[in-house]
């Protein structure tokens, strides 16, 4: 199950509600709706993919709190990751910057097929690898010890937490 902004909150909640959902994709997940505790009902493996401009403090702490939970069962791969992708904005996980070019870029964002590309390779990789367990996809960015070929990869979250600091 897959879900963009708010689509991810539902994605999260399908995920704990329906257990015939075997992965999930949360794009710049907004999960303030979601209810608490929810990171005690999904088991599946989750990935989120946000941009570096959307997230703040207290939505950090919420997808923190689904990717660091003992709920999940362990193997060779992460089960739950956060990756962001550097200098972009939250309508870039949609068709917008296709539709209207330029309308929401600053000087330093990387051009939307840029985005995009590593946005699907992601995506792929990470179902392709939960759901069909196909280690032979290409996974550049996905795992921390690969190099990032796009440049825009960064594993975590470019957020700060006030306990981190």
């Amino acid at each position: 199950m897959m879900g963009h902004s708010f689509g991810a909150a539902a994605t999260v909640t399908g995920l704990a509600d329906d257990k015939r959902f075997k992965v999930g994709v949360a794009l710049d997940a907004y999960l303030l709706p979601v209810e608490e505790g929810i990171e005690t009902k999904v088991e599946q493996p989750l990935l989120f993919i946000n941009m570096w401009t959307f997230q703040w403090p207290d939505n950090v702490a919420r997808i923190k709190s689904l990717v660091n939970t003992d709920n999940v069962q362990a193997d060779k791969y992460p089960q739950r990751q956060i990756i962001t992708l550097r200098e972009t904005y939250h309508l870039d996980q949609s068709d917008i910057p296709f539709v209207l070019p330029g309308t929401h870029r600053s000087p330093a964002s990387p051009d939307c097929n840029t985005v995009h590309t590593t946005n699907m390779r992601l995506c792929h990789a990470f179902l392709r690898r939960h759901l069909w367990k196909d280690t032979t996809w290409p996974v550049k960015d996905l795992d921390e010890s690969d190099t990032d070929s796009s440049g825009i990869v960064f594993h975590g979250t470019n957020v700060k937490l006030e306990q981190e600091e």
